[in-house]
């Protein structure tokens, strides 16, 4: 399996017609979610398995291994990106029932528990009302979106003093705060979307963990990296390394060509932030 992942990204990287190239992303991503989720199962039953009774534990794994893994690729079918996990304590989860958050309410009501710990139950989910929750979205998204344009822009001055400096040294500063100050634009943009779409926002600076959990959401921001290219590629690893690598590292290296792309990628994604969050309001 893991062959014909690699082989596949392979071909993503070749740059094929645009159709091709978005069947053969899902169909990686497809094959890196069926070993994700079966890795980390087991990974888990390995680790609490000591917790348990030697019956019990045989009936968790032979459960898995029955139920679960067989159909993982039948519930994922036409899942556009890799699954990821996010991880919050039992009392974060309860007050967010409380508050009656539906993407948590839904889990709760819709997902399967694969382990739960007696004495540790999920609080019975609140009410809230749909002006509530429209109300709440549209606060989330005044604040958050406004945030994606001053980084933006601070970016982009930070970028003129590059061509202001003569000094070489700070010239890579100003290129290396640019690179940090866009890496914080696609951020906010797409906490932006979660939080006015979900009411959630995870907990987490990974780029690759965030433009996965907000593609899902909408189809529309998947190509805007353009990540089937080399360059493209070459210049998303830059920006996903920024946050540390750009304040952090002596050996951080960032161009202007690669900064005039990011910025334009960056302007696109405010867009269709814009025109995502706007529609869902507009319900």
């Amino acid at each position: 399996m893991l062959r014909k992942r690699d082989d596949t990204r392979a071909q993503l990287d070749e740059g094929k017609d645009h159709s091709v190239v978005k069947k053969l992303r899902i169909e990686a991503n497809l094959e890196a979610s069926r070993n994700t989720f079966e890795r980390v199962a087991r990974e888990w039953h390995e680790k609490v398995k000591g917790q348990w009774a030697a019956i019990h534990s045989n009936d968790v794994l032979r459960n898995l291994e029955r139920d679960v893994f067989p159909i993982i690729g039948e519930l994922l079918h036409g899942w556009p990106q890799p699954l990821n996990l996010i991880i919050h304590s039992l009392d974060d989860v309860n007050y967010q029932l409380r508050r009656g958050r539906y993407f948590w309410v839904d889990i709760v009501k819709e997902g399967i528990a694969l382990f739960e710990e007696p004495g540790f139950p999920f609080e019975k989910p609140g009410e809230l009302t749909e002006e509530e929750a429209h109300e709440e979205a549209q606060r989330y998204y005044d604040s958050e979106f406004s945030g994606v344009e001053r980084f933006l822009r601070t970016a982009e001055l930070q970028h003129v003093e590059v061509r202001r400096s003569n000094d070489p040294k700070e010239q890579a500063k100003w290129r290396n705060q640019a690179a940090f100050n866009l890496h914080q634009a696609m951020e906010r943009a797409y906490y932006c979307i979660m939080l006015a779409l979900l009411l959630y926002q995870p907990k987490s600076h990974d780029l690759n963990f965030l433009s996965k959990r907000a593609e899902h959401l909408d189809e529309r921001l998947i190509d805007i990296w353009k990540t089937d290219t080399k360059f493209g590629k070459c210049c998303y690893e830059l920006l996903r390394a920024a946050y540390v690598k750009a304040r952090y590292s002596p050996h951080c290296k960032i161009g202007d060509v690669e900064l005039d792309w990011l910025t334009e990628r960056i302007a696109e994604l405010q867009a269709v932030t814009k025109t995502v969050c706007e529609e869902r309001l507009a319900r």
